[in-house]
């Protein structure tokens, strides 16, 4: 029989629960877990307080490691969990999978004659690489993982820079940031997931991260922060890591190097970091939508980090081991069917439908041949008069100039349809229900901006 021996973590959920839950809370115990789960035939934990568990055991939240034992405690431990192994196995026949780091397996080891060590002599993020990559490579891909579909989707929207803040068409949503030189099955990977919780300050969020040099107003500016001056081991690192906006701490501040690391932050987050988003009016649906894409990520073998990533070299664990620049939501519940659903719809996507729906059926069937499944019926605020126009044309197509159309709206188009096509583009923007709740579709949007008439095209 082959046993996992999986030791306990640091971190733990902060209640009641089944062993392999507590401790879930935990990247590197989760992937031990999964891989244990694949290649052994039972599995026990190694706690610092209660010993030899299975892993159903209801545990109690605690603090306590084998580190803080003395010599004698440690090798009572371990005395007490062989005498616990060998009530539940055969130690010199079984076969034992040891996921432990040293303190919890170095006196253990020695009493167990068929046994193996994967992780043995790999540091924290080596040990996390490896468990991803040999989770991928034994997992039967049947069909596009969670995390390979949020990538699709992401990877599909129009895509902003730190300078293009301000043509976001709206003021509360969910942003999702990519990073230079990181991939992700062939698609840039996901490095970020945020959101806000106050009404109307997503693109003041984003303000806050790439353009105001304030680390104590955004957390990713303190944790790229911490990572450029971990990674060149600056002993400001200490003083960029307390809260200087409290008038006690800011006596620790030199200004100078402040200013510089700030300097040093924004410059590699306009030169490296890109960024999506969509449009979510709700507070609580955001937090929700925004704790669910970030566990879906995390949940996922494949999403590995490379070798070159600058979060490679943050004190933060969960940063490192997440390949995330962010701490938390990480082991929040996955985002679900229903809600990836929802999620297509906040994004301007839909499910592909067949062709045996009927025109009063669908909302567009695209003319250039792409299918467009059905769009809800969402308010078109000011972009109403639109829709009640179109709605009473018969022609199959109609072209006006933007000043007929800002006649028709009673209200001037914003800069960004006069230069960016985006703008344009059904994918994530509420305005452009004006016209597919109308049956029609924009085309030839290059020509359009370049003329500055807008064709309409039924659907």
């Amino acid at each position: 029989m082959r046993i996992a021996l999986i030791s306990c973590s640091k971190e733990k959920h902060n209640y009641p629960c089944p062993a392999h839950k507590l401790y879930s809370a935990s990247t590197l115990f989760s992937l031990s877990y999964q891989y244990a789960k694949k290649h052994a035939d039972k599995i026990y934990i190694i706690s610092a307080k209660y010993g030899l568990v299975a892993e159903d055991r209801i545990l109690e939240p605690y603090d306590q490691t084998l580190k803080e034992m003395g010599r004698q405690q440690q090798l009572s431990w371990v005395n007490s969990v062989l005498r616990a192994l060998r009530e539940e196995c055969n130690i010199v026949s079984d076969s034992f999978i040891i996921l432990a780091g040293n303190a919890y397996c170095r006196d253990l080891v020695q009493h167990l004659p068929h046994h193996s060590m994967p992780l043995n002599g790999l540091r924290m993020g080596e040990r996390m690489t490896y468990l991803k990559k040999h989770l991928d490579r034994t997992t039967q891909v049947i069909s596009n993982t969670m995390c390979d579909r949020l990538h699709e989707l992401f990877c599909s929207m129009p895509r902003y820079t730190w300078n293009q803040i301000s043509h976001i068409p709206f003021t509360n949503g969910i942003y999702i940031m990519f990073e230079k030189g990181e991939q992700y099955q062939g698609m840039e990977r996901i490095v970020r997931v945020g959101t806000h919780t106050s009404s109307d300050r997503l693109k003041t969020r984003l303000v806050d991260h790439f353009v105001k040099e304030n680390h104590d107003g955004s957390i990713l500016r303190k944790n790229v922060g911490k990572a450029i001056l971990n990674d060149n081991c600056d002993p400001y690192l200490t003083t960029w890591t307390i809260d200087t906006s409290k008038p006690e701490n800011r006596v620790y501040m030199d200004k100078e190097k402040n200013a510089d690391t700030e300097r040093r932050v924004s410059e590699f987050m306009k030169e490296n970091f890109t960024f999506t988003v969509f449009q979510v009016t709700d507070k609580d649906e955001r937090l929700r939508m925004e704790e669910a894409i970030i566990a879906a990520l995390n949940a996922e073998a494949k999403f590995t980090l490379s070798p070159k990533w600058l979060g490679i070299y943050s004190p933060e664990h969960e940063i490192r081991e997440s390949g995330l620049w962010l701490k938390r939501g990480l082991n929040g519940e996955p985002i679900t069917e229903v809600e990836f659903s929802r999620l297509l719809e906040l994004c301007g996507q839909r499910q592909q439908i067949t062709k045996t729906k009927t025109l009063s059926q669908l909302s567009t069937t695209s003319t250039r041949g792409t299918p467009i499944a059905e769009v809800p019926r969402q308010s078109c605020g000011k972009y109403a008069p639109l829709l009640q126009f179109l709605k009473r044309q018969t022609k199959q197509q109609i072209v006006m100039s933007y000043a007929e159309m800002e006649d028709i709206l009673g209200v001037k188009l914003p800069n960004s349809a006069y230069k960016y096509t985006w703008w344009w583009n059904p994918n994530g923007h509420p305005h452009c229900q004006a016209w597919l709740q109308a049956g029609f579709d924009v085309v030839d949007v290059a020509e359009s901006i370049r003329t500055k008439k807008v064709t309409f095209e039924r659907i």
